[in-house]
């Protein structure tokens, strides 16, 4: 970690502040409309509009049918404003698409990182989302099975100097 200042002048790479969000809180859904994840919310200000924002994200997750799928997605809300910064077209607005549907009774661990570029330095919001791929099928239960005990997950955001 590095002064609030930043790295001297020409240098970048340095974790200028680091936020964390933990839960056990568990997210039952069936919608296909993407929804909050308990807990998984975080707030950054950036000190330099030129930062980048480094983001961690491990849960667990089950689901209740054969042929649940679950689809990930970061959102970062600035000013009332929510985008997606790390969509891929291909992966139906969701940064990590899981298909698990084999089995109903396994707890499946989910890990993700992404480097954000948000070019500014008001409050950035970013919530860890989920959405069901069909709602046909049973539930995706997020934080474990529902007869589980509680499991720990987190949501940690560091910025980094340009």
């Amino acid at each position: 970690i590095i002064p609030t200042g930043g790295v001297a002048s020409g240098a970048g790479g340095g974790i200028i502040q680091v936020v964390t969000a933990h839960t056990n809180s568990k997210t039952t859904t069936n919608a296909t409309t993407f929804q909050d994840i308990s807990g998984l919310s975080l707030n950054i200000t950036p000190l330099s509009s030129t930062s980048k924002i480094l983001i961690f994200v491990n849960l667990t997750f089950s689901h209740t049918a054969i042929g649940d799928a679950g689809l990930f997605s970061l959102a970062r809300i600035v000013g009332g404003s929510t985008t997606r910064p790390c969509d891929s077209a291909d992966s139906d607005n969701a940064t990590n698409q899981l298909h698990n549907g084999a089995e109903v009774s396994g707890v499946f661990s989910h890990s993700a990182h992404f480097l954000d570029s948000p070019s500014t330095t008001s409050q950035i919001n970013y919530k860890y989302q989920v959405k069901h791929y069909s709602s046909s099928h049973g539930n995706l239960i997020i934080g474990g099975r529902s007869s589980d005990m509680k499991q720990t997950m987190n949501l940690t955001a560091l910025e980094v100097s340009a």
